[in-house]
């Protein structure tokens, strides 16, 4: 306003040394707090040359500087908005009453992770002095997994989620079932390993500040989007285990090994590589059937009648086939050739009944009367049932022989 700056002291020009008549050029003094609207402090300023009593104004103006605060997102490498400091044009001295706390809870709330300043907040403005101070900052990465409950998923700006963690998680099965082919039970020992899971987790990273799928890497124990990394974000599986161990087949009694449906492996269920979260669950059925019989039959090839025909043992060792069995008892038989409890060879199918061809037992009663004292059998007299089937009746008593003997002079003496 051209008025004099309050405690500023005015300086005289210098004489010429030369004219008593003149002054010289004087200079732009130091005035604490303001500094010359154009130039420099020191600058040369010229009397007026027709009047040299004449004051010289020099326009002033009062020192101002500002500081900033800028919050910088170093992912998008763009500065983040509706957070920061900015004093304006301040007078030198001004108080900068600012702290990074607010701003610094606001966006970790958001995502966000800090990662650097670049200077300090000066406390007051520095007159003739603009200051930037700028807080680096990047966004923060989740890890999900199937373990990850929904509401830790970061929401895209349209309040959705790009992973499910329920998603995350795929279990693929081997179920190895045994019956038998007569629809009976099965009753043997079903092994341990007949029925096995697979199971396969998988890890993503969502961007918390914008819920969208990343890649991510961890700086100064902070978890990060990894934006040096271009490959596109994917979600990376990985298995307990990649196969399925191979299922020995049990032996079932009175029933030999006769299907396994799929993935045989000789007797047995084969073990299955190179499963994973894509593959499907696989069952399989192995099936039994009824092993052969030894059947008693008669010589015309008929099953003995009151028979049950006796299953041929299985083999300890191989559930396909079955070992030789015994000659069954057979009451009012007996075998054809040999004796019971002789072996008998099952047939190379072990679903074929072996024949054992047996006999009727038969036998006969003869009662004899003896002369002792002739030493001769006496003639005449006396029993023979003849050959008959074992158990046919002897209907005779000897007593009215013994009574005529007696009357014809023998005497009885034994029998």
């Amino acid at each position: 306003d051209g008025k004099p700056i309050p405690n500023a002291n005015k300086t005289p020009f210098a004489n010429d040394p030369h004219d008593p008549s003149k002054t010289i050029s004087g200079k732009k003094p130091e005035v604490p707090g303001y500094h010359p609207e154009s130039g420099n402090v020191g600058d040369t300023v010229d009397p007026d040359p027709n009047d040299p009593g004449k004051d010289v104004k020099v326009k002033y103006v009062k020192d101002q500087g500002s500081v900033k605060v800028v919050y910088h997102d170093d992912t998008t490498n763009t500065d983040i908005s509706g957070v920061g400091y900015d004093s304006g044009e301040a007078n030198d001295g001004t108080s900068v009453g600012y702290t990074t706390d607010a701003n610094m809870s606001t966006l970790n709330g958001q995502g966000y992770v800090y990662v650097s300043t670049d200077g300090t907040i000066p406390t007051t403005v520095t007159g003739n002095q603009n200051t930037t101070v700028t807080v680096h900052m990047k966004h923060g990465a989740q890890e999900i997994t199937p373990n990850t409950t929904t509401d830790q998923v970061p929401k895209t700006q349209d309040g959705n989620t790009v992973v499910n963690p329920h998603a995350l998680k795929k279990e693929v099965s081997l179920t190895v079932s045994y019956e038998n082919s007569d629809d009976k039970g099965f009753t043997g020992t079903i092994p341990t390993n007949a029925s096995q899971t697979l199971t396969f987790t998988g890890t993503a990273y969502v961007d918390k500040v914008t819920g969208q799928m990343v890649n991510a890497t961890t700086e100064n124990g902070h978890l990060v989007v990894d934006n040096k990394n271009t490959a596109t974000p994917k979600i990376t599986w990985t298995g307990d285990k990649t196969s399925f161990d191979g299922v020995k087949s049990p032996v079932e009694q009175g029933y030999y090994l006769a299907n396994i449906s799929d993935h045989a492996d000789g007797n047995n269920v084969a073990a299955i590589p190179n499963i994973n979260k894509d593959s499907n669950s696989i069952n399989v059925t192995v099936t039994y059937n009824p092993v052969g019989n030894i059947i008693p039959v008669d010589k015309d090839g008929h099953q003995i009648h009151g028979t049950t025909p006796t299953p041929f043992p299985n083999d300890p060792n191989d559930p396909t086939k079955t070992t030789s069995g015994t000659k069954p008892e057979v009451p009012g038989y007996h075998p054809e050739s040999g004796k019971v409890g002789d072996p008998v060879d099952p047939n190379s199918d072990p679903s074929k009944d072996v024949a054992v061809v047996y006999v009727k037992d038969q036998g006969s009663v003869t009662v004899v009367f003896h002369d002792d004292t002739v030493n001769t059998d006496i003639k005449g007299v006396g029993y023979n049932s003849g050959t008959v089937d074992d158990g046919t009746t002897v209907n005779y008593t000897p007593d009215k022989t013994v009574s005529n003997l007696e009357n014809q002079g023998y005497v009885y003496v034994s029998t």
